[in-house]
């Protein structure tokens, strides 16, 4: 069974699945992470990150109650939490109830419950 962690947003329907989403590299929901965080996998934060985060391979994902002070990049990304910054999905964004982007944001591919905030611009990635 693939190791999943239900929770990171209200939802109970949102289950993460730490092999599909390529997520190695997690930021607890009690940790501060002060400068940017790469990574050729997925990322989950939970805690709060001043800087960009970034991954070339799987998500990059903001949990419920993660703060990110900077741009979210990734080619799937999974928003649960608040982002002051742009937002860049290279295929797929995801925004939760609880999703708040204080920011614009790039997709080629959106999903989002009618609850999430948008402060910003919405921008459609072309092929």
């Amino acid at each position: 069974m693939n190791p999943t962690l239900a929770g990171i947003a209200p939802n109970p329907s949102l289950v993460v699945d730490f092999d599909a989403e390529r997520i190695t590299t997690i930021l607890g929901a009690k940790s501060f992470q002060q400068g940017d965080i790469k990574t050729g996998e997925g990322v989950l934060v939970l805690g709060e990150v001043d800087g960009d985060v970034q991954t070339d391979v799987g998500s990059s994902m903001v949990g419920a109650g993660g703060i990110v002070r900077g741009v979210v990049s990734g080619n799937r990304v999974i928003i649960a939490g608040t982002v002051m910054g742009d937002v860049f999905a290279m295929d797929t964004l995801i925004l939760t109830e609880t999703a708040v982007i204080n920011g614009n944001v790039h997709y080629k591919n959106i999903a989002m419950k009618s609850e999430a905030t948008i402060n910003g611009r919405l921008i459609k990635i072309r092929d």
